[in-house]
């Protein structure tokens, strides 16, 4: 299994090391490398920060053109954080240059000489597509790397089989950016910096015996060549009477771009590696979800008139339902057990999710609604109009996230949904708001995926439903109820908190202080707003007190935290039709 945090950077560490002293805010431990120009140490973090590296990588060169040159192309690449290291700041002591940056687990030297694996055909297209979509972004800014090696690239993680892997380009003192020679160094041309490494992988690696002898002949026309010193009168093709042409003017056939689309056409399923900006919103959804709905649980169906909360309160503080309970912060509610059984029961692929709801509910949870009560018990009607399949459809789109189509994502959330519900409203209300998920968590801007999941759904539901999911944005605070399970009273105060805000702090605050039942509204706010705005965005110190020692949050005899989440969303990225 890929440990996929280890590739998301971590913003709140970066802001702590802005406002202060970097040294203050992390120790140097033992060296992990040698650079061209200077060293690399473990720098361990000592401040206390959800979801910190065991270590980062701290670079030391003296100051030179080679290390201004690194430090304007690492500024320059902090947008491009899926393939290049994060620079988390940069300081001076004296006449030598410190870099902080995000680490990586192993290099390509590393893995290939320590590895008693012999890696096969599929695997070096794997990485040669990661290596080219890099290297694409490089040509796009006009840089050359210029020292392309198997000690520079890095593997950022990597499953134990060796199998899954998310490399980045490190080392960047030889760059050249734009068409003026620089620091000894030619001019940029594209397709330099991979006519090199291709030239080492077919010219080197095929004869060593590492390097899959087809995939070379494939992409040796792609190289540029020159002839050695022989007597060959051309078309010689013995190694010793061939050099790398040591391009001067562009190689179209080895941009990144041209060997990335090359790749992506010969061996489709290569477009199968890690989408680190998905696995961030998967997570989003699944944390968001939690945390909508702790934030509510405090104030669910509180008077009307009642204090404005902004963060994880305790339930005994305020006169909701639940105050007699004086639950502790960051304790969710039925609205997240029901998806986190639902979830496990899809990976366990048991099939039994109505039964698995049984058990939980013959648990005596603290905290069940009636109606979910009553149908699991065999005395409920299950032709009502409530909104719990719409809170805990969220797992449906994280499993599906996939497929291209919207007919399997349809299916299986009104499968879930009538386990409990059958009236029309509640079931395709759960449908929207799965659609919805499964969109942004696949990129599509809100605009779009809203209007699409919207589409999906006109002909099958009321048009009090249509009419509170679309105009719910152009809502007063003061007209807005939410309700007492009904699904046009929650997915309105959800479109209003989501419409009326930029970023996820503020969208579960405004959904979680609407009167009524708040648990739940801000729950689905919180698994849409994590799909659209990823975990890194959810506030640090709420992630804290969802982690915090919690009886209440039990399961099965397991406490339920963002890392257990991190496990099933890793297990439902790593589902393949």
């Amino acid at each position: 299994m890929l440990d996929y945090t280890k590739t998301w950077i971590n913003i709140d560490f970066y802001n702590v090391l802005q406002n202060g002293d970097p040294q203050n805010f992390f120790k140097i431990s033992e060296p992990i490398g040698d650079g061209h120009a200077g060293q690399v140490f473990k720098a361990l973090p000592t401040v206390n920060i959800p979801n910190l590296a065991e270590y980062y990588a701290l670079k030391c060169q003296p100051l030179s053109k080679r290390s201004e040159c690194e430090l304007r192309i690492l500024e320059e690449l902090q947008e491009y954080t899926d393939w290049f290291p994060f620079l988390y700041c940069r300081y001076i002591i004296d006449s030598t240059q410190y870099f902080l940056l995000h680490p990586g687990m192993y290099t390509l030297g590393t893995v290939l000489a320590t590895s008693n694996l012999k890696f096969d055909f599929y695997w070096w297209v794997t990485l040669l597509h990661q290596i080219s979509s890099a290297v694409e972004i490089l040509e796009s800014l006009e840089i050359n790397h210029n020292d392309i090696t198997f000690e520079n690239i890095m593997f950022k993680t990597i499953s134990s089989d060796y199998q899954r892997f998310k490399i980045m380009l490190i080392d960047f003192g030889s760059c050249v950016k734009g068409h003026k020679a620089d620091n000894g160094l030619p001019a940029f041309n594209l397709g330099r910096d991979l006519n090199y490494f291709l030239f080492i992988l077919i010219f080197n690696g095929t004869p060593a015996g590492y390097f899959p002898q087809e995939l070379g002949e494939r992409l040796r026309p792609f190289l540029k060549l020159k002839p050695g010193k022989c007597d060959c009168k051309g078309g010689c093709t013995n190694l010793k009477c061939i050099q790398r042409a040591n391009i001067s003017e562009h190689n179209w056939r080895t941009s990144g771009k041209h060997v990335r689309e090359w790749l992506e056409k010969m061996y489709p399923s290569v477009n199968n590696d890690i989408d680190i900006k998905k696995v961030s919103k998967m997570y989003g959804v699944a944390v968001g979800a939690l945390i909508g709905d702790a934030f509510g649980m405090p104030v669910k169906f509180a008077h009307r008139k009642r204090e404005h909360i902004t963060t994880l309160e305790s339930s005994g503080r305020h006169d909701g339902v639940l105050s007699a309970w004086n639950l502790p912060a960051g304790t969710f509610t039925d609205n997240s057990m029901t998806g986190i059984v639902m979830l496990q029961s899809i990976l366990q692929a048991d099939d039994q999710f109505f039964e698995n709801l049984q058990d939980w509910a013959d648990s005596d949870p603290t905290i069940i609604g009636d109606h979910t009560a009553k149908v699991l018990r065999h005395s409920g009607d299950k032709c009502v109009n409530t909104n719990g399949p719409m809170a805990r459809s969220w797992p449906i789109a994280l499993i599906n996230h996939s497929e291209s189509g919207n007919t399997v994502v349809i299916d299986d959330t009104i499968a879930q949904a009538t386990v409990t519900n059958t009236e029309a409203d509640s079931v395709w209300c759960a449908v929207f708001t799965t659609i919805l998920i499964h969109k942004l968590v696949n990129g599509l801007n809100f605009d779009r995926a809203l209007k699409d999941a919207l589409l999906l759904i006109r002909d099958n539901v009321s048009v009090e439903l249509y009419t509170a999911i679309e105009n719910g944005s152009s809502m007063s605070y003061s007209d807005l109820f939410g309700g007492v399970g009904r699904v046009e009273n929650s997915i309105r105060v959800v479109m209003w908190a989501l419409q009326n805000t930029d970023n996820f702090r503020d969208a579960i605050i405004s959904a979680g202080n609407v009167p009524g039942d708040t648990s739940t509204n801000a729950c689905i706010t919180g698994a849409i707003a994590g799909a659209l705005y990823g975990y890194d965005k959810i506030p640090t110190e709420w992630i804290q007190i969802i982690d915090s020692e919690n009886k209440w949050n039990n399961l099965n005899g397991v406490q339920l935290t963002t890392i257990c989440l991190k496990d099933f969303i890793t297990k439902c990225y790593d589902i393949r039709d």
